[in-house]
């Protein structure tokens, strides 16, 4: 994760210099903050169908993850926005999770 924070670092102080204003730490301590807070979902079309995008997702960042969970997370493009539907019966007072896929 952190070569790749380092790219990406690189990359935007290449394309906006004033992005050097906060330091290759400081910007790496945020981007981890986002992705242990984002989703993957495929959100935008593109020629070749939908595009793996890292999402931040309002309330779906505290749905907790367990294994096999009986629910499925998705992008629904005619809600226009991302779904959690049950794939078989949550009995009453349970704890609703997801399961986040390998890590």
């Amino acid at each position: 994760m952190q070569a790749t924070a380092q790219a990406i670092y690189a990359w935007i102080i290449s394309e906006i210099p004033a992005f050097g204003q906060w330091t290759q730490e400081q910007f790496i301590e945020a981007y981890a903050m986002v992705l242990s807070r984002s989703t993957r979902g495929k959100v935008y079309d593109n020629d070749e169908g939908k595009v793996p995008t890292l999402c931040l997702v309002p309330f779906g960042d505290m749905v907790n993850h367990r294994a096999g969970a009986p629910t499925h997370y998705y992008y629904d493009s005619e809600a226009g926005g991302f779904a959690l539907d049950a794939t078989d019966d949550i009995p009453n007072g349970a704890e609703i999770c997801r399961d986040y896929g390998q890590f």
